[in-house]
């Protein structure tokens, strides 16, 4: 097996961050990586986000590819607007 992790292994990792997020049924989720991560990873947190019912969207690039000023992007404001309430201030 070429990859770092088993998916078994890092599943509940990755229920603890949907957790974390408070991910919930309807709402749209990014998970944004690149070619240096381990897939399984990636994956992981697209089976977790799709067992609580959530439409996600999953890209990859090449180390670098993604770029944004700190403080402009978190998975909190992808999920806000989908919310009837908002969970920060």
């Amino acid at each position: 097996m070429s990859n770092k992790f088993h998916i078994l292994d890092i599943m509940p990792g990755a229920r603890a961050v949907m957790d974390f997020a408070v991910v919930r049924s309807g709402e749209n989720v990014l998970i944004a990586t690149d070619t240096l991560t381990d897939p399984i990873a990636a994956e992981a947190l697209m089976i977790a986000a799709d067992e609580r019912g959530a439409e996600v969207t999953m890209t990859m690039t090449k180390p670098g590819g993604l770029s944004w000023r700190e403080g402009e992007l978190s998975l909190i404001h992808i999920s806000e607007p989908t919310r009837p309430e908002r969970m920060s201030d």
